[in-house]
C-alpha cells in the first residue's frame, strides 16, 4: 500500500509521485503531471496539483517537497578544519561571501564531503530564501497536507543514477535528465553530490537542435565541475531517460561529446510499466528523494538544516554542590557545609568570568573576521590589478567612441567581476569569475578563446539567453583560474 507522496513543480508544470516504502527504497506505483495555469504562484500551484492527488491516491500519505531549479541556489564549498559542532556556523559564514546574494533570512543545509586528497573540509551547500521555503509551505496548506521533508531535486537525481548503476561511488561523473524545457545536470563525486545545475534547452523542435543544446551545456558543465574538483575528467556520463527522443537525444548528444553514455531508463523502475506518463525523465529527482526518505538519508533537508548542538546548561557544579548538600544534613558536619559553600562560590566566580570572556570574544568577532580575511587576501600570489587591467583589455581593446573596429552588434557588458585566492593550505593562485551580458553568444566564445593562455584556464560557465535585457540577450558567467608564472612569484 502506498504511504508517500512526493510532489515538486517548476515554472511551467507540477509532478506527483506516490509509491510505497521498504528496504530502503521506495517502490513507485503511480504518478502524473499537469501545466500550471498562468504563472507558478502558490494558488495556481495548488489548484494544479490537487486534482493529480485525489487521482493518484485518496488515502493519508507522509509527503515529501522536492524544490530545484531557481528556487535553489547550491555550490561546493571549502572550509577550514574546524571541531564537528562548529561547522555549521563555519558553512554558513562562508555562505554568506560564497553565494551571488547576502539573504541572512534564508535556510541553508549543508553534506559534509569527503574528498581525497583535500586538506581543508569540503562541503556540499544549498540555499533556499524564506519566501520560497514559505511558498512549499502554503502549498501543502492549500493541499491539506503536511510535509515531512524538503528536499532537493539535484541530490534526487543523483541517488537515484546511484542506485541504479553503482560504480558512481567511485570517481568523478555527470549525470543528466530532461524535465520539459529544462535539462537537470548533476555531478558526483565518490558517491556524493558536488554540483547542480539547471539550465534551458529548447522544448520543441527537431531532436537535434535540441540534442546539440544538451550537448553545449552538458560540455560545460563537464569543464566546471572537473576544474572544482581538479580532476583531469569525469570518468562516465549518465543520462536517466524516459521516453523515446530522451534515447534520441542521450545518444545524438553522446557523440558530440565524443563519449560513451550510459543510460538508465526510468520506465523499467516501479511496480508496472504504465506507472509514469510522457516524459517520464522529469520524475528522477521525485523517484530518487523517496529513496532517500526510505532509507532515512536524506543529504539536504532544509526542513531540518544541519544546526550547531544547542548549549546545555552548566549543571555538573550544581549536581556535584547538591550532593554534598545532601550529605551535610544526612552527617549534620559543618566541613561538609563549608566545602559546599566554597564550591558555590567558585562556581559563580567562574560562571562570572566565562561570562566576561564570551562578552569580550564576542566583541573582538568582527576584528577577528577582518584579520581572518585580510590574511587570506594577502596568501595570493596573483597580482590582482595586473589580471584585472589584462580582463579589460581583452575584452573590451579600444576605445567605443568614434573606433573605426568598434561593431555595436558584437558588444559586451560586464555586470560583475569576483576574483578570490584558490582554497587551502600553501594555494597558488586563485581565480577570477565574471558575468555580463553579450549581443551574441559567438562573441562570449570568442572572448572565452582570448583569455586563455599558458597561464590561464577558462571555464566555461551559464551561457542563457535574457529576456528581461532587450539590449544583451545572452548572459554569460566564466571562471578563469589564474596561476602566476614563477616569475610573477618571485
Amino acid at each position: 500500500m502506498s504511504d508517500l507522496l512526493v510532489i515538486d513543480w517548476d515554472s511551467t508544470h507540477v509532478r506527483a509521485l506516490v509509491g510505497s516504502r521498504g528496504g530502503g527504497t521506495l517502490r513507485a506505483s503511480k504518478a502524473a503531471t499537469a501545466p500550471i495555469a498562468g504563472d507558478p504562484t502558490v494558488a495556481n500551484i495548488a489548484d494544479a496539483l490537487s486534482p493529480l492527488i485525489t487521482k493518484l491516491h485518496a488515502g493519508k500519505l507522509k509527503v515529501m517537497v522536492v524544490l530545484g531549479g531557481r528556487d535553489v541556489q547550491s555550490r561546493m564549498l571549502r572550509v577550514p578544519p574546524v571541531p564537528k559542532d562548529e561547522l555549521p556556523d563555519v558553512v554558513r559564514l562562508r555562505a554568506s561571501t560564497e553565494f551571488p546574494t547576502v539573504d541572512e533570512s534564508a535556510t541553508i543545509d549543508f553534506l559534509p564531503l569527503a574528498i581525497h586528497g583535500d586538506e581543508a573540509t569540503s562541503v556540499f551547500a544549498a540555499r533556499v530564501s524564506q519566501n520560497t521555503l514559505n511558498s512549499a509551505r502554503n502549498v501543502c496548506t492549500k493541499l491539506h497536507v503536511a510535509a515531512e521533508t524538503i528536499s532537493m531535486r539535484g541530490c534526487g537525481i543523483a541517488r537515484l543514477a546511484m542506485q541504479e548503476t553503482p560504480n558512481l561511488n567511485t570517481g568523478v561523473h555527470l549525470v543528466a535528465a530532461l524535465r520539459g524545457a529544462e535539462l537537470d545536470l548533476v555531478g558526483i563525486c565518490d558517491g556524493q553530490t558536488v554540483a547542480i545545475r539547471s539550465v534551458p534547452v529548447p522544448s520543441e523542435g527537431d531532436v537535434e537542435g535540441r540534442a546539440q543544446a544538451a550537448a553545449r551545456e552538458t560540455r560545460r558543465t563537464i569543464a566546471a565541475v572537473a576544474s572544482e574538483l581538479n580532476a583531469k575528467d569525469i570518468q562516465s556520463l549518465v543520462w536517466i531517460v524516459g521516453s523515446q527522443q530522451d534515447t534520441q537525444i542521450a545518444d545524438l548528444a553522446g557523440r558530440a561529446l565524443s563519449r560513451r553514455v550510459v543510460q538508465v531508463d526510468i520506465r523499467s523502475l516501479g511496480e508496472s510499466g504504465d506507472v509514469w506518463p510522457d516524459e517520464a525523465a522529469g520524475f528522477a529527482g521525485l523517484l530518487g528523494s523517496g529513496h532517500s526518505l526510505a532509507s532515512r538519508d536524506v543529504p539536504i533537508d532544509f526542513l531540518a538544516p544541519r544546526k550547531p548542538p544547542e548549549k546545555k546548561a552548566p549543571i555538573t557544579t550544581y549536581a556535584l554542590a547538591g550532593a554534598l548538600a545532601a550529605v551535610m544534613f544526612l552527617g549534620g558536619g559543618w566541613l561538609a557545609y563549608s566545602s559546599v559553600a566554597g564550591i558555590q562560590q567558585q562556581a559563580v566566580k567562574y560562571e562570572k568570568d566565562m561570562g566576561e570572556l564570551e562578552a569580550e570574544i564576542k566583541e573582538l568577532e568582527p576584528e577577528l573576521k577582518q584579520a581572518t580575511e585580510v590574511e587570506q587576501w594577502l596568501a595570493t600570489d596573483v597580482n590582482w590589478l595586473d589580471e584585472i587591467d589584462r580582463l579589460a583589455m581583452t575584452i573590451r581593446p579600444h576605445e567605443l567612441d568614434n573606433h573605426e573596429d568598434y561593431q555595436p552588434d558584437r558588444d559586451v557588458q560586464l555586470r560583475s567581476i569576483l576574483a578570490k585566492q584558490a582554497p587551502g593550505r600553501n594555494a597558488v593562485g586563485g581565480s577570477i569569475t565574471i558575468s555580463g551580458g553579450a549581443k551574441s553568444q559567438v562573441v562570449v566564445k570568442e572572448i572565452e578563446d582570448r583569455l586563455r593562455d599558458e597561464y590561464h584556464q577558462v571555464n566555461p560557465g551559464l551561457l542563457d539567453t535574457d529576456d528581461n535585457d532587450k539590449t544583451f540577450g545572452w548572459s554569460f558567467r566564466d571562471e578563469i583560474a589564474v596561476t602566476p608564472s614563477e616569475e610573477d612569484r618571485r
